[in-house]
């Protein structure tokens, strides 16, 4: 299902993904016209679900360090349209402040390799930890990141274990932080972290 839509029952069912989760919680806090950064382009579907809701007047900033993922990124956005209101940029996230000025609403991660790419090419904890800290930075007050870890493999494993101990330093007064995990699912499946700026 999509961003939490009611069922024929009328009831509104939970997630049933860290990525439905992620949408939902970011769903929540951003207006049309404001600036939201995908820290992970990926294969897109992120970029492509922040474009619609910031609406034309808003901005996307979308990263990725291979020109595949902005290139499928790209293209689903061009499909809808939205490509005007999307910057790709074929950098690492860690260097997002390079880029882009606060305020921002929101931002995403995905962490990982690109699905059908390179998984040599991943996401580790250094780099992700930078990106993390510059996007809080930039964040406006009430604004969200949401991050979806994969510990399935030996470094997302890592990245996970590392984010998990590294949010509980976040200064509770500055930050609320939140951990998912899905506890009737395998222990490899992806896990949902959000921080939101008090």
């Amino acid at each position: 299902m999509g961003v939490l839509e009611e069922s024929q029952s009328g009831l509104v069912p939970l997630p049933e993904s860290a990525r439905a989760f992620s949408h939902w919680a970011i769903s929540q806090v951003v207006k049309p016209g404001e600036q939201v950064i995908d820290a992970t382009a990926g294969n897109g579907y992120d970029t492509l679900f922040l474009a619609k809701q910031v609406g034309e007047l808003g901005r996307v900033f979308s990263f990725d360090v291979q020109q595949l993922a902005l290139t499928r990124t790209r293209e689903k956005l061009e499909e809808q349209a939205l490509d005007g209101r999307c910057q790709l940029i074929l950098d690492s996230h860690e260097h997002l402040a390079r880029y882009v000025q606060a305020p921002v609403a929101a931002c995403m991660f995905n962490l990982g390799y690109l699905p059908a790419g390179d998984r040599a090419v991943k996401t580790l904890w250094p780099s992700t930890q930078k990106a993390i800290v510059s996007a809080l930075s930039l964040l406006r007050p009430g604004g969200r990141v949401s991050i979806c870890a994969y510990p399935g493999h030996t470094e997302g494993r890592q990245e996970t274990e590392a984010l998990t101990e590294w949010l509980k330093t976040l200064r509770e007064a500055e930050y609320t932080a939140l951990h998912l995990v899905f506890a009737n699912q395998t222990e490899n499946a992806p896990q949902w972290f959000l921080i939101e700026r008090k």
